[in-house]
C-alpha cells in the first residue's frame, strides 16, 4: 500500500517578497517614465493640487487630501519634480497592492514563475492604467488589503491595528473604502461560515454569529446607500454615481485580479508552468503587453491642452485687470498645473456678474455673428468678449446669458451649453472633502 506523506507547506521567503516588490516598482516606474505625457488628461487634476499644496500651502480643488499629502510628503523626502514624485509612488503602491492580492491566495512559498505572474498583471490592457487614473483609490485599495491580512483579533495589538486601517482607509477614499470593505466583509464572513460548520458544538449550530454580521452589514449598506440617494450625497443619483464609479474600479483591476487567480491555480496544478520554458512565456508577454500599450497611447493627448495654455500666456496682458476666468475641470486643472494660473470650475450658473466664461472650438465667423446679433455699445464690446487665439474666447456672465436665451439654434450656442454641461456642482460628498481639508488645516483655491 502506498503512503502518502503530507509535509507542511514551505513559509513564504519575506526577502524574495519584498525584493520582488521592488523590482517590479523600479521596472513599472520606468515604463510610466518612458511616455512622454500622462495617458489621461484627468490626471492632472492631483498633479494641480500637488502643486498647490507644494507652493500655496492650500487644495486647488475638492481632492480627498490624504493621498495628496502622501505624494507631497513623498516629493519633500526625496527632492522630486511633480511629475516623477507622482508616478514613482503609485508604481511602488502598484507593486505593493499586486503582491498583496496573490498573498491572498498563496500565503506559502512562491515559486519562481509566481513572481513573474505578478509582473505580468502590472502591465495588461486597462491595468496599468488603474494606479495614474485612480491614484486616490489605489492608496485606498492598500488600506483595504492590509486589512486582508492582518485582520486576526487574537492579540492586543490587533485590537488597535484594525480600527486604525479601517479609520484610515475610510478617510483615503470613502468610495473605494465603500467597495473595498464590503468586499472583505463578505469574504470573511463566508469564510467563516465555512469553516463553523465544521464544528459540532450547540452554539455554532444555532448562533451562527458570521451570517448575523453579515446580514446585518448589508441591511445596514442598504439604509446608507438609501439616505445618500436621498440627500444626493455624491450626485442626483448617488446611488448609480457609486455604481458606475465601482464598476469602473472593478473594469480596470479586473485583469490583474484574474490572472493572479488563475495564474496561481494553474502554477499549483499544472508542474508544467514552473519551468524555465513557462518563465519564458511570461516575459515574452510582458513585452507583448508592453508592445500593445505603447502602440495604443496617444502622444498628443496633451496637444490641445497645451494650445489652451499658450492662448492664455500669450493674452496676458488682455486679462489684466479682469475678475474671476471659468474654464472646464480638466482644462482648469491643467492651466493651473502648467501656468499656476487659477481658474473656477464650478457653480458656473450662480458665478457673479463680471466674470469670464472660457469657450474654445469658436470660429471666426462665430465671433462675428455674436457681435450682430447681440450688439453692445462700442466701449462695452470688450468687456463682454474676449477673443484670446484664433478658436477661443471668453465670454462675460451678461453676454453668456443673452445667447443662452436666445431662442435661435445656432452651433456657439449648443458649444456653449455643452461646455456649461462640463461645469462641476458642489454636492454634499465635495462639502465633506472640503471638511477633511480644513480639518487638516487647509484652504481651498476654488471657494
Amino acid at each position: 500500500m502506498e503512503t502518502f506523506v503530507y509535509k507542511e507547506r514551505n513559509p513564504l521567503n519575506p526577502i524574495a517578497f519584498f525584493l520582488s516588490i521592488l523590482i517590479l516598482f523600479g521596472i513599472f516606474w520606468l515604463y510610466l517614465n518612458l511616455r512622454p505625457v500622462l495617458a489621461d488628461p484627468e490626471s492632472y487634476v492631483f498633479l494641480a493640487n500637488l502643486r498647490a499644496i507644494t507652493e500655496e500651502g492650500a487644495f486647488f480643488s475638492w481632492e480627498e487630501p490624504l493621498p495628496v499629502l502622501l505624494v507631497f510628503f513623498w516629493k519633500t523626502i526625496f527632492g522630486m519634480n511633480y511629475l516623477t514624485s507622482f508616478q514613482s509612488i503609485a508604481a511602488l503602491l502598484f507593486s505593493v497592492n499586486l503582491h498583496l492580492i496573490l498573498l491572498l491566495f498563496r500565503k506559502g512559498e512562491w515559486k519562481f514563475n509566481h513572481h513573474f505572474l505578478v509582473y505580468i498583471s502590472a502591465f495588461l490592457p486597462y491595468s496599468h492604467e488603474f494606479p495614474i487614473l485612480f491614484f486616490h483609490e489605489l492608496v485606498g485599495l492598500t488600506f483595504i488589503l492590509l486589512i486582508f491580512h492582518t485582520f486576526r483579533m487574537e492579540t492586543i495589538l490587533d485590537l488597535f491595528l484594525f480600527p486604525a486601517l479601517l479609520l484610515v482607509a475610510f478617510f483615503t477614499d470613502l468610495r473605494m473604502f465603500l467597495l473595498g470593505f464590503t468586499v472583505f466583509t463578505v469574504w470573511s464572513c463566508l469564510r467563516s461560515m465555512s469553516s463553523n460548520k465544521a464544528r459540532t458544538t450547540v452554539f455554532y449550530k444555532r448562533k451562527n454569529i458570521p451570517f448575523i454580521i453579515l446580514v446585518t452589514y448589508l441591511l445596514s449598506l442598504f439604509v446608507l446607500l438609501v439616505v445618500f440617494s436621498i440627500l444626493d450625497f455624491f450626485g442626483t443619483s448617488s446611488f448609480f454615481e457609486l455604481l458606475s464609479h465601482s464598476v469602473s474600479i472593478s473594469l480596470y483591476l479586473a485583469p490583474a485580479f484574474l490572472t493572479l487567480l488563475i495564474g496561481n491555480i494553474l502554477l499549483g496544478t499544472e508542474k508544467e508552468l514552473n519551468t524555465r520554458t513557462f518563465t519564458g512565456i511570461l516575459v515574452a508577454g510582458i513585452l507583448v503587453a508592453v508592445y500593445f500599450n505603447y502602440s495604443k497611447y496617444d502622444e498628443t493627448i496633451d496637444d490641445l491642452l497645451e494650445s489652451k495654455k499658450e492662448d492664455f500666456i500669450r493674452s496676458q496682458s488682455l486679462l489684466a485687470g479682469t475678475n474671476s476666468i471659468y474654464s472646464d475641470p480638466i482644462t482648469a486643472h491643467y492651466i493651473y498645473f502648467a501656468t499656476k494660473l487659477k481658474h473656477k470650475f464650478y457653480e458656473v450658473l450662480t458665478r457673479e456678474a463680471n466674470s469670464y466664461l472660457y469657450l474654445d472650438d469658436i470660429w471666426q465667423a462665430d465671433i462675428v455673428d455674436i457681435a450682430k446679433r447681440f450688439p453692445a455699445r462700442k466701449k462695452d464690446r470688450r468687456s463682454e468678449l474676449i477673443q484670446l487665439g484664433d478658436r477661443s474666447i471668453l465670454l462675460n456672465k451678461s453676454l453668456q446669458d443673452k445667447i443662452v436665451s436666445d431662442k435661435t439654434s445656432t452651433s456657439y450656442k449648443t458649444k456653449l451649453e455643452e461646455n456649461l454641461g462640463h461645469f462641476s456642482t458642489l454636492y454634499l460628498y465635495q462639502d465633506y472633502i472640503i471638511w477633511q481639508q480644513s480639518f487638516l488645516g487647509y484652504s481651498n483655491l476654488q471657494r
